[in-house]
């Protein structure tokens, strides 16, 4: 008792001294939750801990995969071909990966079939999770003097997103998969930190090493590494090789959409045979999990090192 009750006091004493963040708001979202609470016995519980103790206790190696702008239905509201074998290949593998969805202006769209909120909540169903991806415009990236930055038409994109996941009854954890190159714009940063826990941005071949990088910034290895000579498959088998044994955090990123559905492998083609292959070869070294599994892993680790 005497030591939950020492545990209590040390809680109120770090909310107390959090005033200049709304007195315990550790997340940054504004206000005082559970999650602050929990994030604040967390930094209680490990006080002390040298950055290589934070290392050897969290830096625990991980593989996640996000597929961009999930569209498995074409005009004709069918699933496409590509996606039914991706899905076949994750049921029989055993391989549920994240899905950023961008959220359907309306059921109604003759591009958006009303079927495609059902086959969302199938995949959910069946073990897939999605994950928040704003549409691209209202200036996230593409700006000029006729459209300048503003913060306004941004936040509203990113809440009209979550908005759009409680209509279509799809559940979400507090990740944002950065549309574009948005994450690249420094201005952006405030509304996702207020907004998101964490956030994956769009980068092509890098990796999540220690808690080096923003956990508003998270990086991913992007199989269109190959499409643009960055890297071939066995060069990308190696990098997640590497990556595992040095306890990195690899997050694999794919568009499904614009995949070609050749099932023909070589060692450059971005197509599915190559995908599919690398997807496997990577669940065989580390089993994929979900983003969100691995960002509450791992993320005392940021939360200790002040990222």
């Amino acid at each position: 008792m005497k030591k939950i009750a020492c545990m209590l006091s040390m809680l109120l004493i770090l909310i107390s001294a959090n005033a200049q963040t709304l007195r315990g708001d550790v997340n940054g979202d504004g206000k005082v939750n559970a999650s602050d609470v929990s994030d604040l016995v967390t930094i209680i519980l490990n006080a002390g801990l040298t950055e290589d103790d934070i290392y050897k206790k969290y830096n625990t190696p991980a593989i996640s995969w996000i597929d961009d702008d999930f569209a498995a239905f074409d005009k004709q509201g069918k699933l496409t071909p590509v996606y039914q074998k991706l899905h076949d290949f994750c049921i029989a593998k055993g391989i549920y990966g994240d899905l950023a969805l961008r959220p359907f202006s309306s059921p109604a769209d003759a591009w958006i079939p009303t079927g495609m909120v059902d086959i969302c909540k199938q995949w959910q169903s069946e073990g897939f999770e999605f994950l928040y991806h704003p549409n691209h415009s209202e200036g996230w990236y593409d700006r000029d003097a006729q459209h300048p930055h503003d913060a306004s038409k941004i936040e509203a994109s990113a809440l009209d997103c979550i908005k759009a996941f409680k209509l279509y009854g799809l559940n979400a954890p507090s990740i944002l998969v950065w549309p574009g190159n948005s994450a690249e714009f420094p201005d952006n940063m405030p509304i996702v930190k207020k907004l998101f826990e964490c956030a994956v941005a769009a980068t092509y071949n890098l990796i999540n090493h220690n808690s080096d990088n923003d956990r508003h910034s998270l990086k991913r290895l992007s199989f269109e590494s190959l499409s643009r000579g960055w890297l071939t498959k066995t060069q990308m088998k190696k990098r997640i090789k590497d990556a595992i044994d040095n306890g990195d955090w690899v997050i694999l990123g794919s568009h499904f959409n614009s995949i070609s559905d050749s099932e023909t492998p070589d060692e450059t083609s971005y197509n599915i045979a190559n995908v599919l292959e690398i997807l496997e070869y990577a669940h065989s070294l580390c089993p994929i999990r979900h983003t969100s599994d691995v960002w509450n892993q791992r993320k005392p680790m940021w939360l200790l090192l002040g990222k």
